[in-house]
C-alpha cells in the first residue's frame, strides 16, 4: 500500500516566506490602485477632461485596474498555491 507523507505539515499549509510575500504584493496592488485613483480625481479635479489630459486620465484609470486584477489574481493563487505545493510530498511505502 503506498500512503502519502508530508513531513510533518499539511499539504494545504504555505511557507510563511511565501504567504508573506503574497501579503505584500497584495498591498503593494491596493497601494497602485489608491494612488492611481487619488491622482486620477486630482488631474480631473484641477484641470478637467480636456483633449491634454485624456491621456493622462486613461493612463492612470488602466494603472488602477491592472493593479486590481494583479490583487484578485495574488489572492486567488494563495488559495490555489497550496494544492499544487507538492515539493514536500514523499511517497511512503507501508507493507
Amino acid at each position: 500500500m503506498i500512503a502519502a507523507c508530508y513531513r510533518g505539515r499539511n499539504m494545504a499549509d504555505l511557507p510563511s516566506e511565501t504567504t508573506e510575500i503574497i501579503n505584500k504584493l497584495k498591498q503593494q496592488s491596493l497601494n497602485i490602485v489608491n494612488k492611481a485613483l487619488a491622482l486620477e480625481l486630482t488631474i480631473f479635479e484641477l484641470f478637467g477632461e480636456t483633449d491634454a489630459t485624456i491621456a493622462a486620465l486613461d493612463e492612470m484609470k488602466s494603472a488602477a485596474e491592472n493593479a486590481e486584477s494583479s490583487y484578485s489574481q495574488l489572492s486567488l493563487s494563495s488559495f490555489k498555491l497550496p494544492k499544487l505545493n507538492l515539493l514536500p510530498l514523499v511517497i511512503c511505502y507501508n507493507y
